[in-house]
């Protein structure tokens, strides 16, 4: 039996996704100019700044849907020689279920702070399962 990743290994994983997917957030901050002049405040864009910046996004996003699709692994779990497979066969899961349901369905709920605090909690548990995982019928696993 394929051995189940750590708390500390999937924690890591997943601040390398994070820090991958704030970098261009950071970059389109840095692009905005806050103009005071006298009673008006007014914020700049500096348009072609934010055309990239958006054109980066999207092509991380497809990147990481794309390896997780393909291979159950995010840029962070690539690193980290993690892997999501299925709870039952052990193989990559199908794209609506890796896709669909645990990575659409999760990002929509993290904007939840009890569901984040709680699908963060439940890793603590001997199963080492989030609720995405429960929900997805997915492990995540120490990669070859």
């Amino acid at each position: 039996m394929k051995k189940l990743a750590s708390t500390q290994e999937r924690f890591f994983a997943k601040l390398i996704d994070w820090a991958l997917q704030a970098f261009p957030l950071v970059t389109l901050l840095s692009s905005v100019e806050i103009i005071v002049d006298g009673p008006e405040t007014r914020v700049a864009f500096i348009a072609p700044a934010i055309a990239s910046i958006m054109l980066l996004c999207a092509a991380f996003m497809l990147m990481q849907w794309t390896l997780i699709a393909m291979r159950g692994q995010s840029i962070g779990k690539v690193i980290m020689r993690l892997q999501i497979v299925d709870q039952k066969t052990k193989k990559v899961p199908s794209v609506w279920n890796v896709l669909f349901v645990r990575t659409l369905i999760n990002g929509i709920m993290l904007g939840n702070g009890v569901y984040f605090l709680m699908d963060a909690l439940m890793i603590l548990r001997k199963e080492q399962r989030c609720i995405h995982d429960f929900i997805a019928n997915t492990i995540v696993i120490k990669a070859k």
